[in-house]
């Protein structure tokens, strides 16, 4: 696997373990705050909600990560010392 191929990767694995991370945050911040400001939403509710929320940052996640990964790959091919790809 070439250099740029390699740092490609990390990237996106990098990035995807980001967003995992965020998308854990805003549930767990999203029910702690309902909770300690008693906002009238049932247990079940919450959850169906946050569910959609999940599924709203997954969709956002795989609809955008290939326009960020064509955003930095001029970047990356400098970095690595590789010529970009004008087919691609």
């Amino acid at each position: 696997m070439d250099k740029k191929m390699k740092l490609e990767t990390e990237v996106e694995k990098q990035t995807h373990k980001l967003v995992m991370q965020i998308k854990e945050h805003v549930r767990d911040f999203t029910f702690l705050y309902v909770r300690r400001n008693n906002v009238d939403v049932d247990r079940e509710s919450m959850s169906r909600v946050l569910d959609v929320v999940d599924l709203a940052v997954q969709d956002g996640y795989h609809k955008n990560i290939d326009k960020f990964g064509h955003a930095l790959d001029k970047t990356l091919s400098d970095f690595s010392g590789e010529e970009e790809n004008p087919t691609e």
